[in-house]
C-alpha cells in the first residue's frame, strides 16, 4: 500500500517472483492517472519492461484497471480521456523507448531516421573488421608504449591476443554510461600518487581478506571452546587454534583501519602458526572436527597468499611502469570505438547499445570529474 500511495520520492520495491510486484505497480499507475488533484497525463509518464509481452501485458491491467474505477462512476470522462491516450503512452521495453527516443532526434543523436539495427553476425564481422584495422595501426605507429604493450601480452607467432585484449576492454567499456570517462578513470588509476587506498580494487580486497579473516576467527575459537570443553588435549595443540585467532583479529583489526602495508606484511611474513602437539586419550570426533576447521581455514589462507599483493612502494613503481602502457592499451579501445562508429555510420546501421548510449548522450552530458547534468531534452521531458 505505502508503495502505491507515495509520491514525491523515489520507490524501490524488491520481491520473490509471483508476489505482486506488477500488480503494485498497476494500481500505482491507476492511482496516477486517476488523481484529478494532481493531474498526471499518460505522455508523462514511463513504463519500462523486459519483454514486449510483458509490456502489452502491462497496459492491458492498467486499461482494465481504469475502467473498473471508471465503472464505477468517479471521473468516467477524464478517466476515458486516460484510457484513449493509453494506447499511445510509454509502456514498453527498454531498447524499445530508446530506439523512439533516438529517432524523435535524431539530427542530434546524429543518425539518419531510417537506419537499421545490426544482427549478431553483422556486428561480430565488423568489430572484427575494425580490430584488424586498429591493430594494424597501431603496428604502424610500433611506439615505444605499443612495444612494451606487445611484449607483456604477445607471443612472437601469434598477436590475436591483442585483439581479444582490446575488445574485451571495449565491451566492459560499453557498460558505463561514458565509455570514454571509465577509460580515462582506468588510466588515472595508475597514476603514480594513486596509493593502494585510492584504487578500485582496494575495497574489494579488504572485504574480501576480512570476510576470511572474520570466518575463520569464528570457526577457530569455536574449535578452542569444543577442544577446553572436552579437556585433556595437549596444551600444543590447543594452542595452535588460539594463535591462529589471535592473529586473525590482528589481521582484522588492520584491514578495519584500511592500513595496508601493515596488511600486507602479515601476510607476506605469515599468519599461520603450528606446532607438535601429540594427543592420547582425547574424543576423537571432537579433534576431527577442529581439525577439519584448522585445514579448511590452511587452504584459504594460501588462496589470500597467493594474491601476491604489492606494497604502496612497489605499488607506485608498477604504477609508473604500467601507465603508459595502460594509456596505450585504453588508446586503442577509444580508436576500436571511434573506428566502429565510422563504419556504422557509414553503413547506417548500429547495434541495441549504440542506440542506447545515443540515447544517455541525448539526455546526460558529462563533466570532467564524471559528474552528469541533465541535457535541455531531458529537462524538457521531465
Amino acid at each position: 500500500e505505502n508503495a502505491i500511495k507515495a509520491r514525491g520520492m523515489q520507490i524501490l520495491v524488491s520481491a520473490a517472483a509471483g508476489s505482486g510486484k506488477t500488480s503494485v505497480l498497476t494500481e500505482r499507475v491507476k492511482n496516477i492517472l486517476s488523481d484529478t488533484q494532481n493531474p498526471c497525463s499518460v505522455s508523462e509518464l514511463l513504463v519500462v519492461t523486459f519483454t514486449r509481452a510483458a509490456a502489452g501485458e502491462m497496459r492491458d491491467r492498467i486499461y482494465k484497471a481504469l475502467k473498473e474505477t471508471a465503472d464505477s462512476g468517479n471521473n468516467v470522462n477524464y478517466l476515458r480521456e486516460q484510457m484513449a491516450s493509453l494506447p499511445l503512452a510509454d509502456i514498453c521495453t527498454m531498447d524499445s523507448f530508446c530506439q523512439k527516443l533516438v529517432k524523435e532526434n535524431f539530427t542530434k543523436a546524429d543518425v539518419s531516421v531510417d537506419y537499421s539495427v545490426l544482427d549478431d553476425k553483422d556486428l561480430s564481422e565488423m568489430t572484427n573488421d575494425a580490430i584488424e584495422e586498429v591493430i594494424n595501426k597501431l603496428y604502424e605507429e610500433n611506439d615505444d608504449s605499443f612495444i612494451k604493450l606487445t611484449s607483456m601480452f604477445l607471443s612472437e607467432r601469434d598477436d590475436s591476443r591483442l585483439g581479444e585484449i582490446v575488445h574485451s576492454l571495449y565491451k566492459d567499456s560499453r557498460s558505463y554510461p561514458s565509455p570514454k570517462l571509465w577509460l580515462e578513470s582506468v588510466v588515472d588509476s595508475f597514476s603514480e600518487d594513486k596509493t593502494p587506498n585510492d584504487t578500485v580494487w582496494a575495497d574489494i580486497i579488504y572485504k574480501d581478506i576480512r570476510l576470511f579473516a572474520d570466518f575463520h576467527h569464528k570457526r577457530l575459537l569455536k574449535a578452542v571452546s569444543l577442544l577446553e570443553e572436552s579437556g585433556g588435549f595437549n596444551p600444543n595443540f590447543v594452542n595452535k587454534f588460539i594463535v591462529n585467532a589471535e592473529r586473525l583479529q590482528q589481521l582484522i583489526e588492520c584491514i578495519d583501519k584500511r592500513n595496508w602495508d601493515t596488511m600486507v606484511s602479515m601476510i607476506r611474513e605469515g599468519i599461520f602458526f603450528t606446532c607438535d602437539g601429540k594427543n592420547t586419550k582425547v574424543n576423537n570426533y571432537i579433534k576431527d572436527l577442529a581439525m577439519e576447521a584448522f585445514k579448511v581455514y590452511k587452504a584459504d589462507l594460501e588462496s589470500i597468499e597467493a594474491l601476491d599483493l604489492p606494497t604502496e612502494a612497489e605499488h607506485k613503481a608498477d604504477s609508473l611502469k604500467l601507465k603508459p602502457i595502460i594509456k596505450k592499451l585504453c588508446d586503442a579501445v577509444i580508436m576500436l570505438e571511434e573506428t566502429l562508429d565510422e563504419m556504422k555510420k557509414e553503413r547506417n546501421a548500429y547495434a541495441f547499445d549504440d542506440i542506447l548510449h545515443k540515447c544517455i548522450d541525448l539526455l546526460v552530458t558529462f563533466d570532467e570529474d564524471g559528474n552528469a547534468q541533465k541535457t535541455e531534452l531531458a529537462i524538457e521531458l521531465t
